[in-house]
């Protein structure tokens, strides 16, 4: 079938869409009660003592509200590969994020780590002057190298397992972390999904929505964001227990059935 029949801007998306609405409307209610309470709990916080950190969690609360949005659209339209990428996504932002709460010396470290980008980025300009030819990014180049000594200065290491460790999330490294790189780095494991039928030179293709893998995607992503949620109550110093509660319950009744 070609493509503008079958793929996901094809005629058939709505139909195959609406049907999965219909089956899958307490999943769906369930993230949309989800992101209401993350949005009010971002908007209902109280900055701590910490002023620089709380700044430093609160982007990346952002960011994780706009990641999870993300996932619920694209795999509500059955995009549910390319969900598990921003889930990858989203699960190291809760790693940082956790890390900065238990982890004294992570936030210095996340800090440095975006200063160390900034000089990997300045010294690929300056060994490739053909490549980068943006005068306003040369001009920043300069004025880094004014300063000899941030220019010059070594960068600490730290992968995503140590930030799990620091996150103490370590568990959710080891499996979920590890299954998603699996399904989302560009691999023979990765593309094979789309292929439907393999006999020697006769390749049937596949560009139909999946929907199969939604409910794992969904609770998956919900207990991510329960552990955020767990982080914040710690460090925010608010009372989040019935909400957790009830995420938790629900990922628990799920894993169950």
């Amino acid at each position: 079938m070609p493509f503008e029949e079958n793929s996901y801007l094809g005629k058939q998306i709505e139909k195959m869409r609406n049907d999965f609405l219909k089956t899958n409307a307490d999943i769906i209610n369930e993230f949309n009660d989800l992101n209401k309470d993350l949005n009010k709990i971002l908007y209902n916080i109280r900055y701590t003592e910490e002023f620089e950190k709380d700044n430093i969690l609160l982007g990346l609360f952002c960011n994780t509200i706009e990641t999870f949005n993300s996932i619920v659209i694209l795999s509500n339209y059955g995009l549910s590969s390319n969900s598990q990428v921003l889930l990858r996504s989203l699960i190291e932002s809760v790693f940082n994020y956790c890390a900065i709460i238990r982890d004294e010396s992570h936030f210095d470290f996340f800090i440095e780590r975006g200063n160390a980008e900034t000089r990997r980025l300045a010294r690929l300009i300056e060994n490739n002057p053909n490549t980068f030819k943006n005068g306003e990014l040369k001009d920043q180049i300069g004025k880094l190298k004014l300063d000899s000594d941030l220019f010059n200065k070594k960068y600490d290491f730290k992968s995503i397992e140590d930030i799990s460790k620091s996150a103490k999330l370590h568990d959710l490294y080891l499996y979920t972390y590890n299954i998603l790189c699996l399904e989302t780095h560009s691999n023979v494991k990765s593309i094979v999904r789309n292929h439907i039928d393999y006999k020697e030179e006769n390749v049937t293709l596949n560009m139909l929505p999946e929907y199969e893998n939604h409910k794992f995607l969904v609770v998956t992503t919900m207990y991510v964001l329960v552990q955020f949620l767990v982080g914040t109550q710690e460090y925010f110093d608010c009372d989040l227990t019935m909400i957790i509660d009830r995420y938790f319950n629900y990922v628990k009744d799920f894993d169950s059935k």
